[in-house]
């Protein structure tokens, strides 16, 4: 039975609360958002995987082109062999084989032949659409035959030394607009620019033979004691530690007396039979008296006490009757209050809320600029045309030109500058195109009007014979009907912004009189208004 003080009862443990529990969840617009925000992800995942596993599969390889022959029966400077004039006559053929190496067909919408020299155009020649197969080849001729105007010096130089060396390096480029179609998907608007240097034999004086040029094709430990030897171990335990006592053996065969014992029962006992030697935070035990003394083997038995240790029971085994025990006051708790959950679900739904707002208001911006600046379209007009030659030769299948058109470009709009970034010109008889300008590029301010003078001029342009039968028919009526074509890439300026690029083509039709017929000459050319599309 236990009198003594009261013992506390063990620390409580803290305190908490339980979590609230979480909202539930709300239907209405919110919900109905999120399940749209799901739907549209879901959309845009699928379509973008299945968009990268088509492009894996059947992307495009660029065709592969070859200039397969050559040929160069004209190539004059002036009209001599040192090159002091400006005008270049020419009469150049090549041969160029395309190879697709895809398994889907190319269709060829558009494509062009130029040819350049020293970095600068001298001809132009219209290819006509075709359609190139899967894994299969298809060849086309590119003519240039005509003259040109050389202005540039250095051209004038290089030609001089090459025509010295016997041969001549030229460039032929064809651009193309090009389409194929993968299974049921069909992709428009690809450009593609082919590139061939050609080295050239210089054709005989007079240049009338055809020649076969040389091609050049461009490609943790435990640490255990042990007891002393030569000692007498006496093992016990002492308020729940572990002792180690041991005396040396004896020291005589003398009488030990009680001065013996008292003087080594004042020895503290330390662990581990080290004599003055204590663990840490262990009671020295207390002696009461000598009970046993042998001289025969040096054995003494000594009565010991361990001193009390408060609030040291493990455990009560006896009932107790003392007063009540006042439980404790646990310390204050702090109530944690856990974060709240974050839902992905939630966020998700912020996210498509704020990219919705976000996207009305970029669109509500949008319209009212484009309501504001809303671009009108450009007014063309061809206000002069003079023909100076315009016959057939070499048996009615070559035409001879030269034709300078004077058209007038307005730009109608307050608030948007015009800048072309590429401008050229074709000119087009029977439906066939005959001649080629390329124009420079310029900047149109608001209000104004731009004046542009394409040239047309040679006397090597093939045309078919419904041509040739529209040429003798026109030549009696005395006036030749001529289409001209101006292709633009054009941006409009708005302050400090740019717009994207649009593409409006002039479609001008007109009638020149033929300049042997002094009946039409006295008539003169009659200004004529032209189509413009529309910027879209």
């Amino acid at each position: 039975m236990y009198y003594g003080a009261p013992v506390p009862p063990p620390p409580q443990p803290a305190y908490y609360p339980p979590p609230p529990p979480p909202a539930p969840r709300r239907g209405g617009p919110r919900s109905l958002l999120c399940f749209l925000f799901k739907i549209v992800a879901v959309i845009i995942i699928v379509l973008g995987a299945a968009t990268l596993v088509l492009w894996l599969i059947f992307r495009p390889d660029a065709p592969r082109a070859y200039a397969d022959s050559a040929a160069l029966s004209r190539f004059d400077l002036g009209g001599n062999s040192g090159g002091g004039g400006n005008l270049l006559q020419y009469n150049l053929t090549v041969n160029i084989r395309l190879q697709n190496p895809n398994k889907f067909g190319i269709s060829y919408d558009y494509a062009e032949a130029q040819a350049f020299y020293d970095g600068d155009r001298f001809g132009f020649d219209p290819l006509q659409p075709f359609y190139l197969g899967a894994k299969s080849d298809a060849r086309f001729t590119a003519t240039f035959a005509g003259s040109a105007v050389v202005e540039d010096g250095d051209a004038r130089r290089t030609y001089g030394r090459e025509n010295g060396e016997g041969f001549y390096y030229v460039r032929v480029r064809v651009y193309s607009d090009l389409s194929f179609k993968v299974k049921v998907f069909r992709l428009r608007d690809y450009r593609s620019k082919i590139t061939c240097v050609l080295r050239l034999r210089a054709p005989p004086a007079g240049g009338n033979a055809n020649a076969t040029a040389a091609m050049t094709t461009l490609g943790t430990s435990v640490q255990t004691f042990g007891p002393d030897e030569g000692a007498n171990i006496f093992r016990g335990h002492w308020c729940g530690i572990a002792w180690d006592w041991a005396l040396g053996t004896t020291h005589g065969r003398g009488t030990l007396g009680s001065n013996f014992a008292k003087r080594h029962a004042q020895v503290k006992l330390g662990p581990l039979g080290k004599a003055g030697t204590q663990r840490p935070h262990a009671k020295t035990p207390i002696l009461l008296g000598l009970t046993h003394f042998s001289t025969a083997d040096a054995t003494i038995h000594l009565r010991l006490r361990c001193p009390p240790a408060p609030h040291k029971i493990d455990h009560l085994d006896q009932p107790y009757y003392g007063p009540p025990i006042p439980p404790d006051t646990p310390p204050m708790a702090i109530t944690a209050v856990p974060p709240p959950r974050r839902d992905a679900y939630a966020l998700l739904c912020r996210a498509f809320r704020a990219l919705t707002l976000v996207l009305i208001a970029l669109g509500v911006v949008a319209l009212v600029l484009w309501l504001v600046y809303q671009p009108s379209s450009l007014r063309a007009r061809v206000d002069s045309a003079r023909l100076t030659r315009f016959d057939l030769t070499d048996g009615d299948t070559r035409l001879a030109y030269n034709l300078t058109v004077g058209v007038s470009i307005r730009n109608p709009n307050r608030k948007q500058a015009v800048m072309y970034r590429r401008l050229e010109a074709v000119a087009l008889y029977g439906g066939e195109r005959f001649g080629y300008a390329d124009l420079p590029r310029m900047r149109q301010p608001r209000k104004s009007t731009a004046e542009v003078t394409p040239g047309f001029h040679g006397e090597g342009a093939v045309v078919s014979g419904d041509a040739a039968a529209l040429f003798r028919r026109e030549k009696m009526e005395g006036f030749f009907g001529i289409g001209v074509r101006l292709h633009m890439r054009v941006r409009l300026k708005v302050i400090v912004v740019d717009s994207v690029e649009y593409r409006p083509d002039v479609d001008c039709y007109i009638r020149v009189p033929d300049p042997g017929n002094a009946t039409a000459m006295a008539q003169g050319f009659t200004p004529t208004q032209c189509h413009v599309d529309d910027f879209s």
